[in-house]
């Protein structure tokens, strides 16, 4: 797998790759190594190696501007596309993997959904300053 099959295009980025036992690439890099009490990162989720619960990953916003993250466009109804952006941007960290009782516990799920709040309020403060003043 980790060759690829070249001749369909299809190939493994090295640096997005993680396995829990050591390994090293065909060109002799390291692979990168998630320990037991870790928590591995899949599409946008953090699972749990021990527990198996899923909980939103935002690790993409450490280090920068939250304001960066985001299209500021406000068209001549900035109220309505305000809240048509925060919809947009609440609606697919509302997964069922983070809401679901079977794979979560009570407490990871609030947790989830503050996180996922949290984030939205603050995506609608950085919109909020952006908006025409005087209306």
């Amino acid at each position: 797998m980790r060759a690829g099959i070249p001749e369909y295009g299809c190939v493994i980025n090295h640096d997005k790759t993680l396995t829990n036992y050591d390994a090293v690439t065909a060109d002799g890099r390291e692979v990168k190594r998630v320990k037991a009490s870790e928590r591995f990162p899949w599409c946008g989720f953090l699972l749990d190696t021990v527990t198996l619960e899923v909980s939103p990953d935002f690790s993409r916003f450490i280090g920068i501007q939250l304001r960066d993250t985001l299209t500021m466009s406000l068209n001549a109804h900035p109220g309505l596309a305000l809240s048509m952006k925060l919809m947009y941007s609440v609606r697919p960290k509302c997964h069922p993997l983070l809401l679901d009782h079977n794979l979560n516990t009570r407490q990871s799920i609030l947790l989830n959904v503050y996180h996922v709040f949290l984030l939205t309020a603050y995506k609608f403060h950085t919109y909020a300053k952006e908006l025409p003043r005087g209306r």
